[in-house]
């Protein structure tokens, strides 16, 4: 059966692209960038959700960060152009990206903005917002594309995507869909707001701080900023010092927002993979404390959100990706009833078809190491856990490695290929994941999940919504599953809810999800083909088995178009 970890409870979120407004209603500002009270009594930012108070519990003119179950991205409103037409200016972003009423004049801009490029019409498949109506490549343009698939997306004037030394940086947005997909909202970008007082070209024109009258100490940072890492590994320690953005500062509050799986693990059992440590942590999201230590958990960009008070009471705040970096080839699962549901995560041997498990002569074991599975694939010595001995580590060919990107090192430090780093049993918010942090050119891993035990009340019959994400060489390639309708307000995550997931079996019957094969090109790149029931032009290929003969390798399963 699957075995239970401890973990520490962790924190992720999106970046929050809000719209703020002064006290005349008009937008003047991004909630989810940076706003300096110290420039201008008038950067109050309200509540787009509920009108809570600020985080702090204080009111005046500081930002309000929306309540953390909120969980969404707020787009600007796309109504004003809903005919696409918008060839001049900065559509729909210029209320957004324009400068609150500061006192002007006093640091006249010494660089020529770049251009904003707004055309009439959207193009396809460039993961930007061509015709600025704060959409990218939307369905309502004709772009299409394959369910799963995840690409990069900037939010904001297409002549601004280009600027590197700013504030902006792009993020990611998934084909939502079955068989013929659209893209849905791009999640974790810093889109362009207006200017403030931080030395940082906000609005994204290639000019920073222009016409500003700047009082105050405080910077936020940009790209290849020395405050912060850029070598994050998952299960190491992240490093912020609020002090280094903010000399004078009195108060240090930060707010720290994951990927794909933490989304939909806070949305469903409010806890996240990732801890905060060394603050007072007032939420699995937030925390007030000088120094930021987190421990990542998942490879992906974590968006972090720090807001210093000065003595006068002013404040600085700024919006900022942290990346973490998973070498290799990596597997993650979540599910929208961890705690409750034992689900597991199962990667076949490139090269070999054996049954899922390998040797149905033998119950209740995997015992030819071609499954990487919680049994067998745990990275500790000596290899046993607290339910006794476990299996023979598999024997892929690969050598150990090291960096620090495994939850168990071994005595010498060095991190096993293949490896589960956490198994999950019965503890809300804990996913799941398998690497190999060395693979080769042209091996071929297929991927499964397994519905192993209801936990609450075993052999009943529920369903339960899992989500992989499959990284090659760190980056987020494909994102299958995922719920509909969760969270607080109602959000689609993922790609798709895998339906008729709903059997428990252990490991030899009950539901199997074969998820996808991944094949790499090399140490870094890879092809995606997911896997769907033969006859079918879309969907996912799950399989209930009722007898003990087990799963084969590719049951009624056909791979599906190839995300390149």
């Amino acid at each position: 059966m699957g075995r239970f970890l401890d973990k520490s409870g962790v924190a992720i979120a999106l970046s929050l692209g809000l719209v703020a407004c002064g006290a005349d209603g008009d937008p003047r500002s991004d909630a989810g960038t940076r706003t300096d009270s110290s420039t201008n009594s008038r950067l109050d930012v309200v509540s787009v959700t509920d009108g809570s108070p600020n985080r702090d519990g204080n009111s005046g003119d500081q930002v309000i960060i929306p309540p953390v179950d909120s969980f969404v991205v707020i787009q600007p409103d796309a109504s004003e152009n809903q005919d696409g037409s918008v060839v001049e200016g900065g559509g729909i972003y210029d209320d957004v990206m324009s400068t609150s009423d500061v006192r002007m004049g006093c640091n006249p801009a010494m660089c020529t903005p770049v251009a904003d490029n707004c055309l009439a019409t959207e193009v396809c498949d460039n993961g930007l917002d061509d015709n600025c109506n704060g959409k990218v490549d939307e369905a309502e343009a004709g772009c299409t594309c394959i369910p799963g698939e995840v690409q990069q997306c900037f939010l904001g004037p297409p002549g601004r995507a280009a600027i590197t030394n700013s504030q902006c940086r792009r993020g990611s947005q998934t084909c939502r869909g079955t068989e013929i997909g659209s893209w849905g909202d791009c999640t974790g970008a810093i889109a362009p707001s207006g200017e403030a007082c931080d030395m940082l070209d906000n609005d994204c024109d290639g000019c920073a701080d222009e016409n500003l009258c700047c009082t105050g100490d405080g910077t936020c940072p940009g790209p290849n900023d020395p405050r912060v890492p850029t070598n994050g590994r998952p299960f190491g320690t992240v490093t912020l010092s609020g002090r280094s953005f903010l000399q004078s500062g009195t108060r240090f509050q930060w707010h720290v927002e994951g990927g794909p799986c933490d989304r939909l693990l806070y949305a469903t059992s409010r806890a996240v993979s990732y801890s905060l440590q060394s603050g007072t942590t007032t939420t699995p999201l937030d925390y007030t404390g000088e120094t930021l230590n987190f421990r990542p958990t998942l490879s992906g960009d974590y968006t972090v959100t720090f807001t210093g008070t000065r003595p006068d009471n002013t404040t600085l705040t700024c919006t900022f990706n942290v990346p973490v970096r998973a070498p290799g080839f990596r597997v993650e699962l979540c599910w929208d009833t961890t705690g409750r549901d034992d689900v597991d995560l199962w990667v076949k041997k490139p090269g070999t078809t054996s049954s899922w498990p390998n040797d149905p002569s033998v119950p209740d074991t995997l015992t030819t190491g071609e499954t990487c599975y919680y049994g067998n694939c745990r990275n500790l010595t000596p290899r046993s856990d607290l339910f006794g001995p476990i299996d023979s580590a598999p024997n892929w060919g690969y050598t150990a490695t090291s960096g620090g990107a495994c939850r168990e090192p071994t005595t010498s430090g060095a991190c096993l290929n293949p490896r589960l780093d956490i198994d999950n049993i019965r503890v809300a918010g804990i996913p799941e994941n398998i690497n190999v942090d060395n693979p080769r050119a042209n091996e071929r891993f297929r991927i499964a999940v397994n519905y192993f035990q209801e936990i609450r009340t075993p052999n009943t019959v529920h369903a339960v919504q899992p989500m992989v994400n499959i990284y090659c060489g760190g980056q987020l390639r494909a994102t299958y599953g995922g719920a509909n309708g969760v969270g607080t307000p109602a959000t689609n995550i993922g790609a798709a809810p895998v339906m008729g997931f709903d059997r428990p079996g252990d490991d030899r019957t009950g539901s199997l999800w074969r998820v996808a094969d991944v094949t790499m090109l090399d140490a870094t790149r890879c092809s995606i083909q997911p896997l769907r029931r033969t006859g079918t032009t879309g969907g996912y290929c799950v399989e209930s088995q009722t007898t003990a003969a087990g799963h084969t390798f590719s049951g009624p399963c056909v791979p599906g178009p190839a995300i390149p």
